[in-house]
């Protein structure tokens, strides 16, 4: 993970790069991800923006619906992370959601919900 820093103490953004696929002619594959921290270059909070922007504008965000067969309440409300949990490089392997007490400061309810999205 490479981080784009503002400053020594205050990230933007980390990138990451992972290997997909070494095809025969041996050149490798890679997909690289960006995880922003978008509070700190948007007015508001993506949470704020998505509620101002209103449930008709979020046309893409409804088709989830459809596709995951999750109600509306799990696909429009804020997803949660467990930043404590990603200490290492092989956790990004992790195939199931964390436990309850790798997630910093969330509700039982937060994690019933993630529990229903990952899945």
């Amino acid at each position: 993970m490479i981080p784009i820093a503002q400053n020594t103490e205050k990230f933007m953004a980390m990138s990451a790069s992972y290997l997909v696929e070494r095809p025969h002619d041996d050149k490798p594959v890679y997909v690289t991800v960006q995880f922003r921290d978008s509070y700190q270059i948007l007015s508001e909070s993506l949470a704020v923006l998505v509620k101002n922007a209103g449930y008709d504008a979020i046309i893409q965000t409804k088709k989830m619906r459809t596709i995951y067969g999750v109600s509306d309440a799990t696909i429009c409300s804020k997803g949660i992370f467990p930043y404590m949990f990603f200490d290492s490089f092989e956790k990004l392997h992790h195939s199931v959601l964390p436990e309850y007490n790798e997630f910093e400061k969330i509700s039982p309810e937060d994690y019933e919900r993630a529990q229903i999205s990952w899945n």
